[in-house]
This record gives C-alpha cells, structure tokens and sequence, in this order.
C-alpha cells in the first residue's frame, strides 16, 4: 500500500475505507501517484459536474472501479444516451449504480442483446437500465445454461428468454442458486405443494432469499440431508411454502 497516496486520498476526501482500497489498487497507484490532493480534488468535482451528482458518489464510484477516474465522462454520458435515447438522470443512475457500465461498447452491447434475445430496442434497453450489471454478460452463456436448467423444470429456451427479458436480474444468478432453487421445489412438492409455473413466478418475486442451508457453507437441502447437518431449512423454503399452502388453501 502507497502510504503517501493514502494520504492524498484523505485530505481530496475519500473515505479511510475507500482511501486504503485505492492506495492499494496498482492501476490507480500507477496512475495518480504523483497527483496532489488538489489534482484528485478537481477530478472528482469534474466528474461529479458532468453528472451533476454528488462529489461523494464519484468516491464511491472510483473505489468501487478505479479505472472509473481515468474515462472520459462527457463522452460517456453523451454515448449512452445516444445509444440507448434515454435521459442523463438514467444515463447516470445506471453509471453510478454499476461504474463499469461507464466502460461498455453500448452499441455492441445493444446489438448484441436485440441479436441473442431477438428482442426489440425497447426490451433491450428496458433490462439495461432495470440491471445494467445485466449489459456486460455473456448472454449466449446465459441462455444455455438457463435453457439447460429449465429443462429440470419442463420450461423451454422461448420461456427462459421470456423471463429474463421481465426479470433481468435473474441472468446474473450462478447456476449453484439456481440448483439449490430446484432443489428446494422438489422437496416441497413431497408436500403437496405444486412445483409448478406459479412457484417459479414465487420464486422470482423472492429471489433474494438464500435458498442455501443456513450455516452450511451454502449447501442445498438435499446434500444437507444427506450429509446428516440439515437443522434449519433455507429462507427460500420458508416463503415459498408459505405461499403454497396459502394458495392451497385459497383454490381448496
């Protein structure tokens, strides 16, 4: 770690946490080593001027990715909204929510979303700005793995691509968690409760729920079982039954 540039870092404002990843980042030591408080100062309020967001935002942002002080943020921003036809308050919003989306070939990110999705503009652009972590995947990878995880399910590539482009965020999920998901749907259909379309819409609308034994290394509820450790069941599992006898109840 750079102890001078650490120093800099604090007195142009960072954070002692953002200040410390930085002054060890060796892309961000090589580049601004040698500039004064005053210098990092000024670059982050010509960030901040471009967007018209807080100095504290354009920290975080350069913490979280510090390839982020070195890009062109006019051209940026004027790009994205050439490419995309949204406004700058999106434009920024999805920047400063994931800073590597500064970074995308966005033509070729939109061109290749329409192509791999067969989708329009509008869908296209619509899931970028719901996750822009979505823009920067390798959706052919995507969509096979998810065609192939659907087929579990008895749900088709056409249904998979359906889903993602209303539930963006889903894309971004390991195939582990979705496993551990399936996992959980088989075990409550030995309930009674229908692993069916209803269920996975559920599970969509709880997909932050770890679907993992708790405190088990993230095991699914079949290997915790047959490891003999299964003593709470996931926090997936706890919603999704809810929701099933409910509506067990409800159509009874």
């Amino acid at each position: 770690m750079s102890s001078l540039l650490y120093e800099v870092l604090i007195e142009a404002g960072f954070t002692p946490s953002e200040a410390k990843k930085l002054s060890a980042d060796e892309y961000f030591i090589r580049r601004n080593s040698n500039k004064t408080s005053e210098e990092i100062k000024n670059l982050v309020s010509g960030i901040s001027s471009i967007y018209q967001i807080t100095t504290a935002f354009v920290r975080g942002a350069i913490s979280t990715h510090p390839p982020f002080a070195g890009y062109n943020h006019r051209r940026v921003l004027e790009g994205i909204i050439s490419t995309y036809g949204c406004t700058a308050e999106q434009a920024t919003k999805a920047v400063f929510t994931h800073p590597q989306f500064a970074n995308y070939n966005h033509h070729r990110v939109l061109e290749g979303l329409i192509s791999t999705y067969s989708c329009t503009a509008e869908q296209a652009t619509k899931t970028v700005f719901t996750q822009p972590q979505f823009a920067g995947y390798n959706h052919r990878r995507v969509i096979k793995q998810l065609t192939k995880l659907g087929k579990l399910i008895g749900i088709d590539k056409t249904t998979v691509i359906e889903q993602i482009l209303k539930k963006p965020v889903l894309a971004g999920c390991s195939v582990k968690r979705y496993l551990a998901a399936i996992d959980i749907g088989r075990q409550l259909a030995k309930e009674g409760i229908p692993n069916d379309f209803y269920m996975l819409r559920r599970w969509q609308s709880y997909y932050s729920k770890s679907p993992y034994v708790p405190q088990q290394n993230k095991l699914r509820i079949t290997q915790a079982i047959r490891e003999g450790v299964y003593e709470k069941e996931p926090p997936l599992m706890s919603v999704l039954r809810k929701n099933g006898n409910t509506r067990i109840k409800t159509t009874a």
